[in-house]
């Protein structure tokens, strides 16, 4: 979803029929900030709600004036008494964002809510976000399909990813690939990631490990941070295990299994330790952490005789505490967390 407000305060409007309105825009967009200053000022006097809130915009981000968050929200303020629904929205960002005042979600959800109520695209697509961060799943859809209904990009695209995912669940891979296709060539970090896990998988195309490695590179360019446990995997699987290092050093997601394999790559690789001993320690950081196979490979190593874990009786014992637990966890969950 969307950052911030749309830099063009009126561009997923309809036209306006006031041609003076027109012609200040005009002038805006060419460059003349001091004269759509002065036009929109004298159209605000005349009571018009839409200068108004092009005005609030010039003021809040400095455009042919010096920045001043009071007067914007001042402006914005005045639009929104004389019902002007885009300004409602920019008021929803400033709380939501702290611009000028103390951030405030509360307040901001109420005036996403006045502004979609009074139709605005933008709000209704903000309004379906925060409702979507505390759960409120049918009504966010709600909103979002209704700001989609006015063109709004950012809603269009997520209602076109919902129906690729709804695809992907029902396994109708060669439609799903069409959308994602679309969507990823749009900048869509998502469908991206998904690209990459069919490609991955051969779902709807054909097994291609460079393909994927593509698109999920792509995806975590995009901000989809849980794409690099998987490039991890990846160019671990293409015997690359400098390059599957780098990723799982940047991997966020799934900390206690990430650690593991990279004890993986540094037990046999030893020149890619960032220091020496590194590949012992983060197998006992991953056995501390609850990863039940480092236990095991630990209680192994005991067992062998490298007592600078233990004993081998202590290994002994701590092969019996583990074992159950392992073949449990693979039985009932291969992909349990810290088998991965």
């Amino acid at each position: 979803m969307a950052d911030s407000p749309n830099p063009d305060p009126l561009n997923e409007k309809a036209p306006d029929n006031d041609g003076e309105l027109k012609a200040v825009e005009a002038q805006f967009r060419a460059g003349d900030l001091i004269g759509a200053l002065a036009g929109f000022e004298r159209l605000a006097e005349l009571g018009s709600a839409p200068a108004m809130t092009w005005l609030g915009y010039m003021y809040l981000y400095g455009k042919g004036v010096v920045v001043d968050t009071a007067i914007a929200f001042d402006w914005f303020s005045k639009a929104a008494q004389a019902e002007d629904a885009e300004a409602m929205t920019w008021i929803g960002y400033i709380y939501f964002s702290g611009i000028g005042v103390p951030t405030d979600e509360a307040a901001a959800l109420q005036w996403y809510l006045k502004a979609s109520e009074a139709g605005d695209a933008e709000g209704q697509h903000r309004l379906a976000w925060m409702l979507e961060k505390v759960g409120q799943l049918e009504e966010a859809e709600c909103w979002i399909r209704k700001a989609a209904g006015q063109g709004y990009s950012a809603s269009v695209r997520w209602v076109r990813g919902r129906s690729a995912y709804d695809l992907l669940c029902a396994k109708r891979y060669d439609e799903a690939l069409a959308i994602l296709k679309t969507l990823s060539d749009e900048g869509s970090a998502w469908a991206h990631e998904r690209l990459g896990w069919m490609y991955w998988h051969g779902h709807g195309v054909r097994k291609d490990t460079d393909q994927s490695i593509q698109h999920y590179e792509a995806a975590y360019d995009g901000g989809q941070v849980s794409a690099a446990n998987v490039l991890g995997g990846l160019y671990f699987r293409k015997g690359r295990p400098e390059t599957a290092l780098l990723w799982w050093r940047k991997a966020t997601e799934n900390p206690i299994s990430i650690l593991y394999w990279q004890y993986r790559v540094t037990k046999t690789h030893s020149q890619l330790e960032a220091y020496p001993g590194e590949s012992d320690a983060l197998l006992i950081e991953a056995a501390d952490a609850g990863h039940v196979i480092a236990k095991r490979d630990i209680a192994l190593r005991m067992m062998k005789g490298q007592r600078s874990f233990g004993t081998r009786l202590e290994g002994l014992r701590a092969w019996f505490k583990v074992f159950p637990y392992a073949i449990r966890i693979v039985m009932n969950d291969e992909h349990d967390e810290r088998l991965q």
